[in-house]
């Protein structure tokens, strides 16, 4: 259900509207107690992988729980291209269809959806020494790399097993 607007109700919005770039991302960074992890994990994998992103391979990352070694397909988020929204700011992050060579034959129709920054000054905002000192949590690369390798290895090892077991 779309929510509607009176004039007034839009020119008070367009007054509160941040001023820079940095209050714009800050104002993005806002992020509810429950979406925290995720956007962090979201943060740090498209800040710090080697190669763009798919949705599936966000999907996966989401369902990797690093602390308790495990991983289960069963805990990935279903349809994240519509929840998104929901975990993360698009001011930060999109979604893009990119086409791609036809190099993988289950690749169907040539395209890839990915996620990546919603422009380059984000990587460069979150791992800032500005906004280190804001949030609680830091994004520096050793930690996302350390992070990144940790879930690889949890994924790795749960890799293959029967997930009914």
């Amino acid at each position: 259900m779309k929510e509607s607007f009176d004039k007034k109700e839009i020119r008070a919005a367009l007054k509160n509207l941040p001023k820079t770039l940095e209050e714009t991302y800050e104002h993005a960074l806002r992020i509810s107690k429950k979406s925290k992890d995720k956007a962090q994990c979201i943060l740090e994998w498209v800040a710090f992988s080697f190669e763009p992103l798919t949705i599936q391979q966000v999907v996966d990352t989401l369902a990797i729980d690093v602390g308790d070694q495990h991983f289960s397909k069963n805990d990935g988020i279903r349809d994240l291209e519509n929840q998104l929204g929901k975990i993360i700011s698009s001011t930060l992050v999109i979604i893009t269809h990119v086409e791609v060579n036809a190099r993988f034959s289950w690749m169907d129709d040539g395209y890839e959806t990915r996620l990546q920054f919603a422009h380059p000054s984000v990587k460069e905002y979150i791992i800032s020494l500005k906004l280190q000192s804001k949030l609680h949590s830091v994004i520096s690369n050793r930690l996302a790399h350390e992070f990144i390798a940790q879930s690889c290895i949890t994924y790795l090892l749960h890799c293959g097993k029967d997930e009914g077991k």
